[in-house]
This record gives C-alpha cells, sequence and structure tokens, in this order.
C-alpha cells in the first residue's frame, strides 16, 4: 500500500499536471518520464510485460542518488497501480499531443517549401 507521504506527492503532481503546471520530460527508456525539481528528481515508469502490468516512482535528490521508489503492479495492488497509471496517464496523453502537434508542423513545412532542411 502506498503510503501517505506518497499519495500526497502523487496528489500534488496530479494536480500540476492536470492544470498543465508541470513539465515532464520522456527518457531514453520506454514509457517512462522524468520531472526534475530544483530539490532532486521524480522518474515515473510504467511496464506491460510477460511478467504483468507494474507502476514505479522513483525519487531522487539533488545530486543524482536514487532515495527511494514505490512500485505497484495490477496482480498484486490494483488499486495503488490504478492510482499512479491515471498519473502516467495524463502525462503520457499530454507529450503525445505536444508531439503529433510538433509532427504536423513539420508536415506543414515539408508540404509548402519548395526546398526543405538546412545546413549545420
Amino acid at each position: 500500500m502506498i503510503s501517505s507521504t506518497y499519495i500526497n506527492l502523487i496528489d500534488s503532481l496530479t494536480e500540476k499536471t492536470n492544470s498543465g503546471n508541470s513539465l515532464w520530460n520522456k527518457t531514453a527508456i520506454k514509457n517512462q518520464y522524468k520531472l526534475i525539481l530544483n530539490n532532486g528528481m521524480i522518474v515515473l515508469t510504467y511496464n506491460n510485460n510477460i511478467k504483468g502490468m507494474y507502476m514505479e516512482l522513483e525519487i531522487y535528490n539533488n545530486v543524482g542518488q536514487k532515495i527511494d521508489s514505490v512500485h505497484a503492479s495490477m496482480d498484486n495492488n490494483p488499486t495503488d497501480y490504478t492510482y499512479l497509471y491515471n498519473l502516467y496517464q495524463k502525462i503520457y496523453e499530454i507529450k503525445e499531443i505536444k508531439t503529433n502537434e510538433q509532427i504536423n508542423k513539420f508536415i506543414s513545412e515539408i508540404r509548402s517549401s519548395d526546398k526543405i532542411g538546412k545546413e549545420e
């Protein structure tokens, strides 16, 4: 079960994310996002593989050391899993919208210009 401290953190993250006031970044790992803060970093990962579906929220201090994490799987703790997954889903939706907007800008530029590309 997720502790009340983490519930408070997740609620605060969800509120900021829903209001569009958080800047989550994709990482090199599939289905993982990080939020860089002044005092450290929060990493949220979604996994769906043969072992099942699970979420992980990791906390890093301001020098990059992992200090804690919380895990929840759909099989073992569906309530906590859903709680974390709802935050992940909102982040994913926001990032997908921004990605699609950028792709549409590329398409528009490619279709409207005679010559495309820039030399470095």
